[in-house]
């Protein structure tokens, strides 16, 4: 349980950046975001509010588009008809990108339904076992545990590796990331605490043994990018680091019941303050940079929203409150000001530009992440 949750008060920035997300994104998102004649979630949407003209579908930006509407339904707060759309969007990804002997694709035409990129990816196995565990969860059905159990299966048949982990694809793919890992970490909690079942609890285990003992350098950085071993080297980018994963860790080993005395206890502060050291940006301190190296030089483009939304979770769990109100403040005053209700601009140059581009759905996902783990579900009011 967070510092703020113990309390039972949110700051008035973090409160008001949480209903922004019930109020304005979850619904235009159902509206808008989601394709009612394929049961598809859209990938993006313009800043005018509209799908965009390319019908790409990346299978786990909708994987994650059914975990914000159903862990919202579970919840008793999401619009009007998202559970429902959840299930049907479920099932368009059963219908069109299910893999033959199992698992599910990369990337499909969302309006036909053909496949566009057929290989078997760890990242999107892991969001699509997150689906199935929050859909779980929402409706009691059986049915989606075992499919969580199925895609399980699949990975460890096909992208075991006798390094430890899994492979990042089918193909073989380098660096290996840690990443995905990360979010199998999140999936498998989600599937714990939707089933109370063992198994999933010895896998968060490995997954802390594989973070602690392959992704943290020796001095104490946690390391994105890597070869076949998890060897460490400039030629797999292993310098380029990224503070929003940090915090993202940081959040994920406080705020998780799943995992209670699998971390050192000291772990998340540790990766909060380096994510702050390494990765605050110097000329808006408010926000955290996207790539930097282990001196904290800017490696990357700029400062997405997602990194700034993760840096607020890992400030809530580790007692940060004020630096998480002044972030909240930061986002709502840029990123989600002057535009379309219930869209954003989702990165910003390094001199805090707002940068051209569509509302990627997979920040309406980290949105939620932070309304559905910093908030008691009693303080939550539905959306209109």
């Amino acid at each position: 349980m967070s510092a703020h949750e113990e309390t039972g008060l949110l700051t008035p920035n973090v409160d008001a950046l949480q209903q922004t997300l019930l109020d304005d994104i979850l619904p235009v998102w159902i509206d808008a975001g989601w394709d009612t004649t394929t049961g598809h979630f859209h990938e993006a949407l313009s800043l005018d509010g509209n799908p965009l003209t390319s019908d790409r579908l990346r299978i786990r930006t909708a994987a994650r588009m059914i975990h914000v509407y159903a862990d919202a339904a579970r919840l008793g707060c999401g619009p009007d008809g998202g559970l429902a759309a959840a299930v049907r969007a479920a099932d368009a990804i059963e219908r069109d990108a299910k893999r033959v002997g199992g698992g599910y694709v990369h990337e499909i035409a969302r309006n036909s339904g053909k496949i566009t990129d057929p290989k078997l990816d760890l990242y999107d196995q892991s969001c699509m076992i997150l689906a199935f565990a929050s859909l779980h969860h929402a409706t009691g059905d059986p049915v989606y545990q075992a499919k969580a159990d199925d895609t399980l299966a699949v990975i460890d048949r096909g992208l075991a590796s006798s390094s430890g982990g899994w492979r990042e694809d089918n193909a073989g793919s380098l660096p290996r990331r840690q990443n995905p890992h990360m979010h199998m970490f999140e999936a498998l909690s989600a599937l714990y605490a939707a089933t109370g079942a063992t198994p999933y609890r010895a896998r968060l285990s490995g997954l802390i043994n594989g973070l602690t003992t392959h992704f943290l350098s020796p001095e104490g950085l946690l390391v994105e990018f890597m070869g076949p071993y998890w060897e460490q080297d400039a030629r797999y980018g292993s310098h380029r680091l990224d503070p929003g994963h940090m915090a993202e860790w940081a959040w994920l080993l406080r705020d998780n019941g799943p995992a209670d005395g699998l971390a050192p206890p000291d772990l998340p502060n540790r990766l909060l303050a380096t994510a702050i050291d390494i990765g605050r940006d110097p000329n808006d301190q408010r926000f955290l940079l996207d790539e930097v190296d282990a001196s904290g030089r800017h490696v990357g483009k700029g400062r997405r929203l997602w990194s700034q939304v993760e840096y607020i979770k890992g400030c809530l769990v580790t007692g940060r409150l004020n630096d998480a109100e002044v972030t909240a403040r930061g986002i709502l005053e840029t990123y989600l000001a002057g535009g379309t209700r219930g869209l954003w601009h989702d990165a910003m140059t390094a001199k805090g530009r707002p940068v051209d581009g569509p509302a990627p759905a997979s920040s309406c996902y980290h949105l939620w992440t932070m309304v559905a783990g910093i908030t008691d579900r009693r303080s939550l009011r539905a959306a209109p």
